[in-house]
């Protein structure tokens, strides 16, 4: 009777253990196809077309968003096929080609009335490149205030083409517009003595983010003394957010949302060519 019993609980005891394992590899195979997939979908919304290019396949929508400037956004054409993505070195060539072509046309705009054009490359929702000229040398500080909420300003300065921060022809991406929110940027030309030279504004709603991810993150003051670094901070991994990698200002404000092929950043590494980072599981991006 007891070898019986005995054989009846090592049963049971191998029963639970083989449930157990089949459950964890149901588990694990999910979690792995959740991070090697890549994105079939964009989510890429236009406005009306305003014209294409047969040369390179690209086309220029007004871009789904209300602002007191125009704001445009160019996209592949092939962007509703099967297997596309915005990470092939061929889309980027063609798309960084008419980006340079509008740049050359609409380029000497006045800083008032700027070339804009919303995720020109299709990697970051809520990044508007802005293009334009100032009367003098200057480099652009540019602040961003957001209407409907209760949210910090943020300011920055734009990096100037190469290595000349001082410059009459500005061609930079604008970062921090909050996703979904209501915005002021104003823009401010800075001479090499420090002196605002020239000054425009204009507001832009922005859409909601691509992701869904909440804007503002809650924290909690820690008791260090030290002061933060002026962020911006990013943050990977998260939950099911699996092909973003998200940007935070100090105030734990969403500034940059980095639209990935699949996977997220597990790092960014600086070197002279540039900065790299995992843009899926089998590629990188600089």
């Amino acid at each position: 009777m007891w070898l019986f019993l005995w054989i009846k609980r090592l049963l049971i005891t191998l029963a639970v253990l083989l449930c157990g394992f089949a459950i964890f590899e149901i588990i694990v195979h999910v979690l792995m196809d959740s991070e090697m997939s890549s994105r079939d979908d964009w989510n890429i919304q236009l406005g009306e077309r305003m014209y294409t290019s047969e040369e390179r396949g690209v086309s220029l929508y007004s871009a789904p968003c209300e602002a007191s400037i125009p704001v445009s956004r160019m996209v592949p054409d092939e962007y509703e096929e099967d297997g596309f993505t915005y990470y092939d070195e061929s889309v980027q060539h063609r798309l960084g080609q008419e980006l340079m072509e509008l740049v050359q046309q609409q380029g000497n705009a006045a800083i008032d009335a700027p070339l804009a054009l919303l995720n020109p490359f299709g990697t970051g929702s809520n990044g508007l490149l802005l293009a334009f000229q100032t009367d003098r040398k200057s480099e652009i500080r540019y602040t961003i205030h957001t209407t409907s909420a209760e949210l910090p300003d943020y300011t920055a300065t734009a990096q100037g083409l190469g290595d000349k921060q001082f410059s009459r022809k500005h061609c930079f991406l604008l970062v921090g517009l909050v996703p979904g929110e209501t915005q002021e940027v104003t823009l401010e030309a800075i001479g090499e003595w420090g002196k605002v030279q020239e000054r425009a504004t204009f507001t832009i709603e922005m859409p909601p983010s691509s992701s869904g991810y909440d804007s503002r993150l809650t924290y909690t003051d820690g008791d260090s003394a030290a002061a933060l670094s002026n962020g911006l901070f990013y943050a990977t991994g998260l939950g099911d957010y699996y092909g973003y990698t998200f940007f935070f200002d100090n105030s734990g404000v969403l500034r940059y949302e980095m639209v990935l092929e699949g996977f997220h950043s597990d790092r960014f590494l600086y070197t002279d060519m540039g900065l790299y980072t995992c843009v899926s599981s089998r590629k990188s991006r600089c």
